[in-house]
């Protein structure tokens, strides 16, 4: 009779584990899944079919530098935090969505674009676990349990762990937020001199980190296959910035070198703008992303280089 109770006791007990689970889960897709800033992007381009003539990929530097309102059909889809590794599984989920005409993709080539920063981030990993393969991306990296983590995570405990995620959704900050909030100054005490931010990116880092270098020249061969002219591009930084980052040992000309096998005129050309506002603050917003001024002229100078390259945004 105590065996029988006991199994009853056990069996509601995970009922009740399951319905809660149940309950967290869709909560949490319903939120979090819905209103991260990736699905917004991405929406613009499931939703059309017309051919693109510019396509703006990249991270938090190329969401706020790149203003494709000045440049007819084109499209923006960088998202704060974007990397490489990000960019190229989540450009190939998008095309096996649904196929567009590139004829021109801008990728960003910043001082910090090959180094380990936040080379494993993937948070909230329940929004890039629709994109990435971690099977894949933990073998090519060697820390198989770690991305395997991951994957749980993504797949089965979405929610575990997630405070900081739903006080951004709540606030409507950093991945949630739209481009208007985007490019509006933070708070000054959020606000990182470019000593700061160069620190942030680079300081302790590997500056070559294979997987980010992997992940570049995959996503340059895959765009090319796709017959998509690639424009890699230096956005501007703060005259700060860029001497912290040669300090720290982080030098364009050294990130040139690692992928000049890349560049091909008419094919892969580069674009380099790192000192282009140095000695010009009231461009920017931090040391290190343009306020809507700074995107403003930086877009219209943009422009008239691509179109001297024989691109026509």
């Amino acid at each position: 009779m105590m065996h029988r109770t006991h199994m009853w006791q056990t069996l509601v007990f995970l009922a009740i584990g399951l319905l809660l689970h149940t309950l967290l889960y869709t909560s949490y897709a319903n939120t979090v899944g819905r209103s991260h800033r990736v699905r917004e992007v991405d929406a613009r381009w499931l939703e059309g079919d017309e051919d693109i003539n510019l396509l703006i990929l990249g991270g938090s530097h190329a969401r706020n530098a790149a203003d494709p309102a000045l440049m007819s059909q084109s499209m923006s889809l960088a998202v704060g935090g974007e990397h490489y590794i990000k960019t190229l599984y989540r450009l190939r989920h998008l095309v096996t969505q649904r196929q567009r005409k590139v004829a021109a993709a801008l990728v960003p080539l910043d001082a910090a674009s090959l180094s380990s920063w936040k080379t494993d981030s993937f948070t909230p990993e329940y929004v890039w676990g629709q994109y990435v393969d971690f099977v894949e991306l933990g073998a090519l990296r060697r820390k198989p349990f770690a991305y395997g983590r991951m994957w749980t995570k993504a797949t089965l405990f979405p929610y575990a762990g997630e405070l900081e995620t739903l006080e951004q959704l709540w606030l409507g900050s950093r991945a949630f937020q739209d481009e208007r909030q985007a490019l509006a100054p933070p708070p000054k005490r959020e606000r990182r001199t470019g000593r700061q931010a160069a620190a942030d990116h680079l300081a302790g880092q590997d500056l070559s980190d294979p997987a980010q270098t992997w992940a570049l020249r995959q996503l340059v061969s895959e765009l090319l296959e796709r017959k998509t002219r690639v424009i890699l591009v230096t956005y501007p930084v703060s005259a700060g910035y860029s001497k912290a980052a040669r300090a720290l040992g982080a030098d364009m000309s050294a990130q040139r070198n690692l992928v000049a096998d890349l560049s091909k005129a008419g094919q892969v050309d580069h674009l380099d703008f790192e000192s282009l506002l140095h000695g010009k603050p009231e461009y920017f917003y931090d040391g290190d992303h343009l306020s809507r001024s700074g995107r403003a002229r930086f877009s219209r100078l943009l422009r008239q280089k691509l179109l001297a390259l024989g691109v026509r945004p």
